[in-house]
Formats: C-alpha cells, structure tokens, sequence
C-alpha cells in the first residue's frame, strides 16, 4: 500500500545517512524521487547485517539496499510480501534480489592503465582489506599484475585500519617505514589517498615526480588538492536502479544478472605532471585543518545541544525547521517492561508515541496523540490530525539501540522538494546521523538506569542521560599546579556524594598506573613543548584500587602571548570496549564453534615455528571426518555442529600439551605434532584415531565416527607453512580413499592421484546431465521353483573420460561428495519409470528392488516424496521393495521406523539389505516394519568352508521365518553355495549363479521367460 494513491513509495535502507559515499548516494535517490514523483521511506540501519524491524512495511511498493545494510531474513520478509528488492552489492544471493553495482574492477583497472602507461611498474595500495569495496579495489589491482605476467610484492600492500584521513597516514608510514620502491600508489579512496600524501610528504617525498598517488571516490577534497581519482558513477547507479524498481512495480520480470556501472578516471596533478591539466587551486593549512575537523565539530555541537535537554535539541528551528513538516519519536511498546529497551529477538509488533511535533499546530493538540500505540509496519502513522504525510513525501527512520537492544525509532516527515539533494539538506543528514549516534549512547546510559529507576517518565530519562552523558573532564591549572575533577569524572571512579569533594583536587598522576606514568608524561610534554596530539589511552586507579582503562584527549589552553596557563583533558571509559577488543581478537584467531584456533592462528604459529626453530623437525596433520556432509545433510546443522563440538574435545584428549589444534574449516582439523619421526608420528596418529573413531550420541540419534588422517613431516617433505598443510591434505585424500579412518604418510607421486582423483570427482558431478548414468537388473530367484520374482536395480557409470567405472569406486566417491542422494532420486525415478513401462505392455506383475541412501530415508519428508513419486509414475506401490541397510537405519531408529511404516502402510515393500554386519542386528527386526531381510553377501562367500557362517544364516533364516519375514541370500556364485542355501530354507537367491546384472531388454526376456537354471561360473572382470 503507498502512502499516496497516486505514487508509489521507495524503501531506502542505508548504513548511515551522511559521508561522502552514502551522502552522495542518498541525495541522488532524493533527487530521482524528486523527479520521478516517487515517495521516499529512508531507514537508517545504524550497520551492516543486522536490520530486521518491520517499520512501513504496508507503505512500501519498492526497496533500495545500499551495502549489504538488511539482513537476509529482511530481504526475504520484503521479497514474500510481493515487494521488488535492488541493492548496490551483490550479497543476497541466493534471493531474487537485483544488484546494480559500480564496477570497482573497472575503476582499478583505468587507474593502473594510467599509470602502466606513465611507466610505473610498481604499484602499490593503500587502505583498509576489511571494508568490502576496497578489497575488490585490491584485488582487482592484482589481477592488472597477472594480466601483465607482473609480479605482486606483498611489502607493495599498506594496509590501513580505517577508509579515512587516519587510515591513509598510517598507510604513508608504512611507506616510509618499508623505505618503498614503489613509484606509484592507489589507494582505497580519496581520504586515504589524501593521509598517505600528507605524511609522505612531509618526510620529504615530492608527489608526482617521486611517487604518483591515486585515489577513488572523486569527492570534492580530492578535487581540490588535483588528486587522480575515479568517479564511481553513482547518479547513474541510483538512475538505474530506480528505473529497474518502476519496472519491477509495474510488474516486469526479475532480472538475475547483476548490472555494472562502469567508472571514469579523473587524472590530475597528483599522478602525472602536465602542462595540459587544468589548474587547481590547493586547500590552505587552515581550510585543510578545518575541513578534517568538520565531523568532530559538529559531533561538539550536537552534544552541546543535548546538554540542554532532549526538548531543546528537536526544537531547534535552524536545524529542523526547513526540513521537517513533521515529526514524533516512539519507543518499541515492551520496551519499558524490559528495562527501557527491547531485544531484537522479542520485539513488539507496535510502537507507543512519545513525542509528537509538527510546524504548523499547536503541541498541545499533538500531545493528545502521545502514549497511542501504532502498529510498526504502519509507522509513522498516516490518521493524526495536523500531521499528515504530505502527497510527495520523503520519511526518515532512525532506529536507536542500545548494544544489542532495540529502543524506540525517530521519524521525520518532508515534503520532497527539488533542492532535495543540496548541500543544506546534506547538512541536515549529516545532523541526523549525529542526533542517532547520541541518543544511541543515551539509550545505553537510560538503560542502565532503568534497571535500578524503573518509573522515570520517557522525557525526564532523555534528560537526565543528556545531562550525564558527558565524558569526565579533569582540568590542569598550570600556574597553580592543581587539577580539578568534574562529577562525571569522580563518578566514573567511583567517588560520590560528599565523598567526591575531598578527591575533587587530587594530583593527576597519583591515580595513573606507575607503569603507565612515563608514557602519559611524554604525550602530555610533547603537547605542551611543540603542539602534538595528546591521546592516550592508558590505566586509572578507581576508589576500590582496582584500575580503569581510559582514553584520554585534551588540548593546552595558550593566551595571546603564549603562555600556557591551562590544560582542559577528557576521559572515557574504555574498560568494557579492551574487553570487547580483547574478544574479538581472539576471535579473530579462533574457531567460534569449536573454540580452537583457526586457520590464520595455526599458519601464523607454524611459521613462526619454523622461523624460530629452523632445525627441529615436526609433523603437520590434517584430518577430514569421513562422510560428514551425509551427517549435515540428513539430520541439519545442529547435529553437524555437535558432532564437530565432540570431534574438537575427542582430538583435544589424545593430544600433548606441546601440539597445537586447530579447524582448518568445516569437518577439517589440522595439528602441529612435535615428534622426531615417522615412528612417533604413527603412534600420536594411532592416538588420535582411536580417540575420534567411535560412536557419536547426539539426543536420540547414533552417529557412526571415524576420520582419515594425512601427515607430512618437517622439512623431509617440505620448509613452508602452505607445502607442509599441502602435502598432508594429499595424504589425507589418499588415506581416505584407500581406508577410510586410516592414517597415511605423504610420499612422492601422491599428488598425480589426488589430481587423478578431483578430476574424477568433477566429471562424476556431471554424469547424470551428462547422461553417463544408466541402470542394470540382477534377477531374484524363487529358491524351491526358480522362478524370477523380481530383480534389483543397480546403477553404473560409463564416463566418456575414464570408461566403465565400477560401482565400488563412484559409488562410496558420491556418499564422500555428498550427492549421493541426488544419484538415489534419480535411480528411483528410472526405476519408476521402468515399472510404468512394463505396466503399458502389460507385465505389471514384475517387481522392482531398489536401494536407498541413508540421506534419502532421514530425509523428514521422505515417505511422502517416495508416494508422490510413486503416484506421479501411476505405478503399483506393491510392485516396489525399497532396500536399506541396518547402519542408515540406526543413526536415527525412530524417524527410520516412522517413515517406513507408512511406506508399508501404503503396500511399498520393505527390504533390510546387508543383514548381520550392523550394531543392532536383532533389535531392528522388531523395530522395523519389514517384509523381505537379506543375508549379507560376507556369510554366503565361505558358508561351506566356514562352519560359523553356515550356523549364522541358519539362525537369521529360522528367526526371520519366526517374525514372518521373508530371506533373500544375495552373492550367490557357485552351486555349493546354492546347495547350501536352499538346505538352509532361504526363501530367494539372488547373485552370478543365476544371472550377472543386465540391461533391461534383457531382465525383461528373463521375465517373460519366467524361471533361471544355474549357470556354469563367471568371469566377473566381463560384469556390468
């Protein structure tokens, strides 16, 4: 539903609402809006990821993410609800989201051309790799070098932490640092480019003539410094995805391929000397000063604002006048029932109406409106007098949270106008983003609070966190030599009441750690002998001695003649973010499921092993769990994540506290093991096997355990971190492929046949669209009259690359792969379509046996795809018998048995194949509903030299008759065998005695002819 009925209305979810990436594309969204006749509703996600609140959702026809700022489930939600997405990122696959990005590729690519051409030859970067765009700039840049058969020195790479001013002067010391010979750099954007130019060349470096710079983003500081830049093309993207979003709302078809706006250089002075550039006029020291300063001004402002109150702030004419018509803040309708802020995951579906005010009524009237409760996907509500959404409108949403908490939403309403996209309504967002950052802030301190005042009024809260949302100040008089602490200051040291007025002049460093003293002394002399910042971040003693870690900036107050007579500092508590940081390094170095080191930690460990020890040999480890994709497929990923839980501990036990664990990435692990030798290393290896091969529980389901383990050895098969987890990746896939749950050794020629085997593995992924799958027959044979009673389907694969493959090889390959299933449907299907074939020319009396996977039966729905299928094929269900084996049916015993009996139910036949090798072999045969059991073909190859095997088939045969069940003996070869068989009572042979596999014209002969005779031995080489 639009807001108007005669436009349609735009959703347009973005990070933030300023900057000189999102402002430049939120005002050429205004400025489409403006003149297409849209309606606008922006919302502020405050980050990446995470947004998943229903706000306007019944207003919206349309919806434009910018970055990857909604989250998946969001994006679904919209899609579900009819609404056409596009973003400017292609990360929402696989939903049908459009994408319309810049092409970052293309800008990289005209830049290194530029400066290829100039004769440079080695490019460097500069930025951050952590921020998406500029990680495809980087790697954009690296394939230029391969393209040009270059190579890439990694000292090349100046990594910055942040896409700014500071991002790019850390990179430029770098530069210096490394003494680099690079000649020419791009960096991730023009603010980086423009910190990397300032610190090189104030240490002397001379821009073009030593070192070109480029930059990317072509904003106008870049510009006015003759920066080389490139213009991303953003009014073009924001004009193409609105045109894709009209076409889409007028019911145009979903387009998958993702469209790329291309890029345009901009060469100035900063990469090339040329008579023929148009001159520019450079930034002052002091416009340059101001200009970096702009953010943390308006930042001051915004606070100082709030010192006065909330009601101060969202009166101030000069700020919301010009661009709001109307607006209101609500807070979510269980927020305060929790605290005053709600959990994301337990949001109230409505909002409660706090503050209300329009430019042209009485906030009397408009306060009647407060307390209401609206519902969220219709807010801000469209029915309050005085304050209606105008007919060409542009909303604006501001969530506010508190960490992980949802708090309330701000929401502005104005017209659109066609100066929507000046630099005054820039300003204006640029204020909004502010405005959320503090109340955000707030939102946490009013939480707090909450917690110990749970009846304060919304409007008094606000005010009393604007009013102690301050950081400490402690101000230094220098002439005196005393320091005077303010309340917030005391208060956050835990000094308090009449308490705080005998600490109110306490030295300055009797609080500072002592081992912290002479860094903060040093920053402070600096500052006061030649200017430089003081930061610093370092430890406060609080009131129970126990210390705080604080951020602490300030600056010297200098009189006309210089003379310093005070110092003003601010403090910050940073204790609770040096934990956060703290966490997410380790984080960054360990595995969040398991809580072992991960792949970054283990290569960084091993090289420094192998660095600081270059003598001492070890082994390197690696093992893969053995079908784990079958375990993540059939029971989902919660059972997958135990079961690696339970790996990690297992492995953990059998290990010295001298090696090192870690997940390599899903069910691989891989270990340094400080061994001497081979010797040792196959007893740890012997260890760690036994340890992790057994019987996995997870509720109600068994899960059979076991690993292969690849080994390579320091420096015998190779000195680098990536040969040695190379090589004993190529063992492991031997071990694997020899004995599953062995280990094995690397050694010379192992990697012609891991290659042998991959290549195997990718045509055996094509075989069913290639057609290279096809089915043959083995009859089953009456016992007492020989007469055929039905015949199993078995697969085979004839690969145009490797011939006929036999079953034993692709078959346990595909379980491996983990589309074991997809080759079980596909069996079924053709094997449905077989009996349907037999049923129109008139043999609906034969029967067909086929085998199921443990995927397919511990799939929930299998029964029901199995009837539909059946019916779909409008075929006999008692012409069907389904085989399974006593291991798939005892993972999960309670979903096999359910599943199965409605099968039996419907008349499908139920075959248990493999009898007697399982681990609850006579407990199945009461818990499954059955009709037919087969003895393993293990008992039937010695029963006439093995006493024991004939006693076995003996007794399951007497016991299955017992039960009702019938007996098939399969692998049946040679007419001793057979003697035996029938002496024993088994009910139905099936094996080369009577018939080798065969094609269906065949099987269909054998049919019609209705009974077999023993036939004379086999070359079994010649079998299909």
């Amino acid at each position: 539903m639009s807001l108007a009925n005669k436009r349609k209305t735009i959703a347009v979810f973005t990070p933030y609402l300023s900057g000189f990436y999102l402002g430049e594309l939120a005002s050429q969204v205004r400025a489409q809006a403006a003149a297409r006749g849209l309606n606008l509703v922006v919302v502020m996600t405050n980050g990446f990821g995470h947004f998943n609140l229903p706000l306007a959702m019944d207003y919206i026809d349309g919806a434009y993410i910018v970055l990857n700022s909604v989250s998946a489930v969001h994006t679904q939600n919209l899609i579900s609800k009819g609404i056409p997405v596009v973003a400017t990122v292609e990360d929402y696959f696989p939903l049908d989201v459009e994408a319309v990005v810049s092409d970052q590729a293309d800008g990289v690519n005209q830049l290194f051309e530029h400066l290829y051409g100039l004769g440079h030859r080695k490019i460097g970067f500069a930025g951050d790799l952590g921020i998406v765009d500029f990680r495809i700039r980087y790697e954009a840049l690296l394939e230029c070098y391969r393209q040009r058969d270059l190579e890439f020195d990694d000292d090349w790479l100046f990594r910055g932490d942040e896409p700014t001013l500071p991002g790019g002067r850390i990179a430029g010391n770098l530069f210096i640092d490394r003494k680099s010979e690079c000649t020419a750099v791009i960096c991730g954007s023009d603010m980086t480019a423009i910190g990397f130019e300032q610190v090189i060349t104030k240490a002397g470096y001379k821009v073009p003539e030593q070192v070109a710079i480029a930059g990317i983003d072509d904003t106008y500081l870049g510009r006015e410094r003759g920066l080389t830049s490139v213009d991303q093309g953003i009014e073009k993207m924001v004009h193409e995805a609105m045109d894709r979003l009209e076409i889409r709302i007028k019911g145009g078809e979903y387009q998958e391929r993702t469209l790329k706006v291309p890029q345009s250089i901009r060469v100035r002075s900063s990469s090339v000397i040329s008579e023929s550039l148009e001159p520019h006029q450079p930034i002052t020291d002091a416009v340059e000063v101001n200009s970096e300063e702009v953010p943390n001004l308006n930042y001051e402002s915004a606070m100082a604002l709030a010192k006065s109150g909330y009601e101060s702030l969202i009166n101030m004419s000069n700020l919301w006048g010009p661009f709001m018509h109307w607006g209101c803040l609500a807070h979510w309708a269980n927020a305060k029932d929790s605290g005053g802020s709600s959990s994301k995951n337990q949001l109230s579906e409505e909002l409660i109406m706090s503050h209300l005010f329009s430019e042209d009524s009485d906030d009397r009237l408009l306060g009647d409106y407060t307390k209401e409760q609206f519902p969220a996907n219709r807010f801000p509500p469209t029915n309050i007098p005085h304050a209606e959404i105008p007919d060409h409108s542009i909303i604006t949403l501001v969530p506010v949270a508190a960490e992980t908490s949802q708090w309330g939403v701000l929401a502005v309403i104005d017209h659109i106008r066609p100066d929507s996209a000046d630099e005054k309504y820039r300003m204006f967002t640029t204020y909004l983003d502010l405005v959320s950052f503090s109340m955000q802030r707030d939102a946490l301190t009013d939480y707090m609070r909450e917690r110990e005042k749970n009846a304060k009024d919304l409007a008094e809260r606000l005010e009393v966190v604007a009013n102690t949302s301050n950081d400490g100040i402690w101000a230094w008089n220098l002439d005196t030599n005393t320091v005077d602490w303010n309340n917030r200051l005391l208060e956050m040291l835990g000094f308090t009441g009449e308490e705080a007025e005998d600490y109110r002049n306490m030295p300055f460093f009797e609080r500072v750690h002592p081992q912290d003293q002479n860094h903060v002394r040093g920053l402070l002399k600096g500052h006061l002998e030649d200017c430089s910042e003081f930061k610093a971040k370092f430890r406060i003693q609080a009131k129970g001695g126990h210390y705080l870690w604080v951020e602490a900036s300030g600056e010297a107050i200098r009189e006309p003649d210089g003379h310093i007579g005070r110092f003003v500092g601010a403090v910050t508590d940073i204790t609770e973010r040096r934990r956060s940081e703290k966490k997410i390094e380790f984080m960054a170095y360990h595995d969040a499921l398991t809580g072992l080191p991960n792949r970054v930690f283990l290569m960084e460990r091993m090289s420094e092993r192998i660095k600081e020890r270059p003598n001492v040999p070890f082994a390197v480890m690696l093992m893969d769990l053995n079908r784990f994709k079958l375990v993540n497929d059939s029971y989902g990923h919660q059972v997958g994540d135990a079961l690696l839980k339970y790996v990690s501990s297992s492995i953990s036990k059998a290990l010295r506290k001298s090696d090192v664990l870690a997940r390599f990435g899903g069910d691989e692990f891989v270990l340094i093991c400080d061994v001497r030798d081979e010797k040792e290393a196959t007893v740890l290896s012997e260890r760690i096997l036994k340890f992790t091969n057994g019987m996995f529980k997870y509720r109600d389901i068994e899960v059979q355990v076991s690993g292969s383990l690849g080994i390579s050895l320091y420096a015998r098969d190779g000195v680098s971190s990536e040969d040695l987890i190379k090589k004993a990746d190529v063992a492991m896939y031997k071990a694997k492929s020899r004995n599953q749950g062995d280990a094995m050794f690397y050694a010379e020629g192992m990697d012609v046949d891991l290659k042998d085997m991959i290549a195997m593995e990718t045509h055996l992924r094509k075989a069913i669209e290639a057609d290279e799958l096809f089915l043959v027959y083995q009859a089953q044979v009456d016992s007492a009259s020989q007469k055929i009673l039905g015949a199993e389907v078995l697969a085979r694969w004839d690969s145009v690359e490797y011939g006929l493959v036999p079953p034993g090889i692709f078959i346990p390959l595909a379980e491996e792969l983990g589309f074991i299933q997809e080759i079980g449907d596909w069996v079924l299907d053709q094997s449905l379509m077989t009996l349907r074939s037999w049923k129109d020319k008139g043999m609906d009396y034969m029967k067909i046996s086929v085998n199921v996977s443990a995927g397919q039966l511990h799939r929930y729905n299998f029964a029901e795809d199995v009837l539909r299928r059946i019916e779909q094929a409008e075929v006999e269900p008692t012409n069907l018998t389904l085989e399974i084996t006593e291991s798939a049916a005892i993972n999960d015993i309670e979903h096999s048995r359910q599943q199965l009996l409605l099968l039996y139910d419907s008349g499908v036949q139920i075959s248990l194949d493999d009898f007697g090798t399982g681990y609850s072999s006579l407990s199945l045969l009461n818990d499954l509903p059955l009709h037919w059991v087969k003895v393993d073909r293990s008992f039937i190859k010695e029963i006439y030299e093995e006493h024991r095997h004939k006693g076995m088939v003996k007794s399951i045969t007497e016991m299955c008759h017992s039960l009702g069940y019938r007996v098939v003996a399969e692998g049946v070869e040679t007419s001793m065998q057979l003697s035996i068989i029938e002496e024993l009572g088994c009910d139905v042979i099936q094996g080369y005695i009577f018939s080798k596999p065969v094609t269906r014209d065949i099987i269909e002969q054998q049919f019609i002819k209705g009974s077999l005779e023993p036939i004379p031995p086999i070359d079994t080489d010649t079998l299909l």
